[in-house]
């Protein structure tokens, strides 16, 4: 343990994990494995810190979540919440997961990205930018979604399917392949898009409207 490091009130550091620098554990957390924490985060509460995990930067893992196997949580992100980071996932930059929510695999959450609610994001997919997934959606796949994108509902979006600029999904809409949403374009209800399909502008995909391959809609 580093000699500026603190490990106070019920919190416990235990196995082979290591904490370093300016770290704060504390309240119940528990760090095990050969977890590893460094510069100035903060671990408190009931959160828990397992296997290989890395912890660095100025982030803060709090509640009852958990970060576990590979994954880092860095810079100044928070994960908190029942939330878990698991497999080799990345929580970086100023992003928040909590709630619910997962972020799995090798899917990565940056910038001012969040994931609440009960979302998943998984696979190899990059949430990033100031884009919002929540409720019960699911990123996954090698999907984009990027820009002041809103992923909500039920919506899914998967392959290599690109979500960015304002775009909306939301009820149990699916995107995927090749497919872009863009601009302030939205797309609800059952409505599924896929193959090379690009929805952008000012726009609205409804109800269980299919648009597919080389499909082009714009709005103004």
């Amino acid at each position: 343990m580093g000699k500026d490091a603190r490990v106070y009130g019920n919190a416990q550091v235990l196995g082979n994990a290591e904490v370093h620098d300016r770290t704060q554990v504390y309240g119940e957390a528990r760090i095990t494995g050969r977890a590893q924490l460094y510069n100035s985060v903060q671990v408190f509460e009931s959160a828990r810190v397992q296997e290989k995990a890395l912890i660095m930067g100025f982030a803060h893992v709090f509640g009852n979540a958990h970060v576990r196997f590979n994954s880092e949580v860095t810079g100044h992100a928070r994960v908190f919440g029942a939330a878990i980071v698991d497999g080799n996932a990345r929580v970086t930059g100023q992003s928040k997961v909590w709630e619910n929510a997962r972020v799995l695999d090798d899917a990565e959450v940056s910038g001012h990205a969040w994931v609440y609610g009960d979302a998943e994001v998984f696979g190899q997919t990059l949430v990033r930018g100031h884009a919002r997934v929540l409720e019960k959606a699911r990123i996954f796949g090698r999907a984009k979604v990027s820009g002041r994108a809103r992923i909500a509902g039920h919506a899914w979006v998967y392959g290599n399917a690109r979500i960015s600029e304002k775009a909306t999904l939301r009820g149990s809409a699916r995107v995927r392949g090749r497919a872009q949403i863009l601009g302030n374009a939205e797309v609800s209800g059952f409505a599924q898009i896929f193959g090379r399909a690009k929805i952008a502008g000012k726009t609205g995909v409804y109800g269980r409207t299919r648009a597919f391959w080389r499909s082009w809609k714009f709005g103004q």
